[in-house]
């Protein structure tokens, strides 16, 4: 047995690991799918380009996200940064059911995940700081 004198924040750091690892879990199956995923859907390149924006993005905006993490504490910046990521996979995920609904046309998958890729960078400097 531990001993929660000797470890008292071994629960929740064991908490917050199995988080990060369904977080990631799903992020990496979805990057890792995107491109192929898109280019069969007719996207050409798009996964790659939604990849390459996140991560130039993500970039950028590390070098601001020790003031958002000081600002907002580690915990709201903790979920706040995992809903990025969230609504980043989403966007991905609803790229066939928008085409195929007419809700966007090509042009429109494009602008949506380009900037949804853009706006989950912050989101990941955000939760590697946090």
């Amino acid at each position: 047995m531990v001993d929660k004198l000797k470890y008292p924040n071994l629960g929740p750091m064991l908490w917050l690991s199995f988080c990060f690892y369904i977080l990631f879990l799903a992020f990496n199956s979805t990057a890792n799918s995107a491109a192929k995923a898109l280019r069969d859907s007719g996207f050409d390149n798009l996964g790659f380009y939604t990849l390459s924006v996140l991560y130039l993005s993500f970039g950028i905006f590390s070098t601001v996200a020790p003031i958002i993490v000081r600002t907002l504490k580690a915990k709201k910046s903790l979920i706040i940064a995992s809903l990025a990521y969230a609504v980043w996979m989403l966007s991905l995920g609803l790229c066939s059911v928008f085409l195929r609904k007419g809700i966007l046309g090509k042009e429109g998958i494009f602008t949506l995940n380009l900037t949804v890729a853009f706006l989950c960078g912050p989101g990941c400097s955000v939760l590697w700081v946090a």
